[in-house]
């Protein structure tokens, strides 16, 4: 059997009765409100090492041939997600709403969109995303639909 379908199998066995489940918590729990499927913390490490070199080498070519507003904006999206990345590494504490970490990012996102499309005359309206998934965040955390947007 290959490696990638190993790890498929890993994946999807079901766990035994106390095995505890893996994710984001100190004690393997999938963090509050996770959607998410949990992967093993060093197969986890390495996705990060893997998306950094990318991302260096996606961050160059931006350099080279984004505009001001376009780099800038790269720049705040790349800060907000470096947050989010601490927080996985454990080398910050969690806040207590770990939510509005992730909306900075999504928000982030769609101003580095915005400033992209800008800068490339694409038409068509807006895509941004960080709203629909912020109630999305709020509806699955139970946290408060008062947490100001940033």
């Amino acid at each position: 059997m290959g490696r990638t379908a190993a790890r498929r199998v890993r994946r999807l066995r079901p766990r035994s009765q106390g095995e505890p489940r893996r994710g984001a918590t100190p004690d393997g729990g999938p963090g509050p409100g996770s959607y998410s499927h949990p992967i093993d913390r060093e197969e986890g490490l390495a996705r990060l090492a893997e998306a950094e070199a990318r991302r260096t080498i996606v961050w160059e070519n931006l350099l080279l041939l984004g505009d001001a507003a376009t780099v800038a904006a790269a720049a705040s999206w790349r800060d907000a997600i470096w947050q989010v990345e601490r927080l996985a590494r454990r080398l910050v504490e969690a806040p207590p709403d770990i939510a509005e970490t992730l909306t900075r990012a999504n928000e982030a996102r769609d101003g580095y969109y915005r400033a992209a499309r800008r800068s490339l005359g694409v038409r068509g309206g807006s895509v941004e995303q960080s709203a629909a998934l912020r109630e999305a965040l709020i509806s699955r955390s139970g946290a408060r639909p008062d947490i100001p947007a940033n």
